[in-house]
């Protein structure tokens, strides 16, 4: 195959790529509102435990709790009740069980596992459940998860313990199901709150659609190949981005005073607040058609999410001509700083240090 070939047999590749529906990574209000992240887990315990309870202000009655029924095997319909009680970490033996969801007929509790393993004593609940709801006619123990929970000692401990494993996904489709029949007296200020919840949930999959899946599986040794060959392709403009970044190094230096970092000999950028919020610059070159060295970027960055809040407005506010703010790329934000013409190098570094006298002086203010 010659390389005229080759490079046709890509561009069709990459046509076809981009023919495919694309996925709606639109971050949800939760997603904007996620912090700190470590206590994820509990708002959405919380938040099951409002949807659980059918006297709960929402307005759409028994729908969650039909549906956790059903998805859990119990049946077509809930047994009689006049009273349902919602209750969030209730003690058990030195240890909180998620959530507990109880009548006069039955009791459920829930292990909610959005993000961790499965590493809780589940026998210490089963027990507490056992001795504290003997009166009970059912006695119902989940393990509700957004990924299956497959590795042998998950599964013999839930095995072990009675608890049934239910996936966030199974639960949603069952709510799903029922929806027509409880949407219109339901509250529809909550009825948005629960479709930004269960989206959110989903976002965390990011399952990859059957064509796209099916795309990469007929394609596999192709885009390994493009992968290989682009990789190559960085390697090779790679010398010339870091013989002048060290020359943008050196003269930031000279102007702010202070070291900066290279990182992979690419990447230039400084950092501030290291031990509590931290926050920095970054900076690199990126190819144009023409040019190893067409375009010179910068951001401002904190390489944790929760870093991010308390600099927002002040960091917003100093860079009023930004091209746009990612919060939604993993762990990390990026605020993109306008783009330089790579020749530019005087106007780089004067964006350069401008950048990092702003930050300095907020981070000077804010720590």
């Amino acid at each position: 195959m010659d390389i005229e070939e080759r490079n046709n047999n890509y561009t069709d590749l990459l046509c076809r790529f981009e023919q495919l529906p694309k996925q709606d990574i639109r971050p949800t209000f939760m997603d904007i509102c996620r912090y700190p992240y470590n206590r994820f887990e509990e708002v959405c315990s919380r938040i099951l435990q409002f949807y659980l309870n059918p006297f709960a202000e929402h307005g759409l009655h028994d729908l969650w709790l039909l549906a956790l029924w059903r998805v859990s095997g119990q049946g077509d319909t809930l047994p009689f009740y006049n009273k349902v009680e919602c209750v969030t970490e209730e003690y058990a033996e030195g240890k909180r069980i998620d959530i507990v969801v109880k009548s006069e007929e039955f009791v459920i509790a829930i292990e909610n596992k959005t993000t961790a393993g499965l590493y809780n004593q589940l026998d210490v609940y089963a027990n507490h459940i056992r001795k504290n709801y003997s009166d009970r006619k059912q006695r119902i123990l989940i393990v509700l998860s957004v990924f299956p929970l497959l590795d042998s000692k998950s599964k013999k401990r839930m095995a072990q313990n009675a608890f049934r494993p239910i996936l966030y996904k199974d639960l949603f489709s069952e709510v799903n199901k029922e929806l027509g029949n409880y949407i219109m007296s339901c509250d529809q200020k909550y009825l948005t709150y629960m479709f930004d919840f269960m989206k959110t949930i989903n976002n965390m999959n990011n399952v990859n659609s059957e064509r796209e899946l099916n795309f990469f599986m007929q394609n596999k040794e192709r885009v390994e190949d493009l992968i290989s060959r682009y990789n190559k392709f960085r390697e090779g403009i790679r010398p010339q981005q870091v013989t002048q970044i060290a020359s943008i190094e050196e003269k930031v230096e000279e102007r702010t005073k202070v070291d900066w970092w290279i990182w992979e000999g690419w990447d230039l950028g400084i950092s501030f607040n290291d031990k509590t919020n931290r926050i920095g610059i970054e900076s690199s070159y990126e190819p144009t058609e023409r040019e190893y060295c067409g375009e010179f970027h910068i951001y401002i960055t904190t390489w944790r999410k929760e870093h991010w809040p308390p600099y927002k407005e002040a960091v917003l506010k100093a860079f009023p001509d930004n091209i746009r703010l990612d919060e939604n790329c993993g762990n990390r934000v990026y605020l993109h700083l306008p783009i330089i013409d790579g020749n530019n190098e005087e106007e780089i570094v004067n964006a350069l240090v401008d950048a990092y006298n702003k930050m300095k002086k907020i981070t000077d203010e804010i720590h």
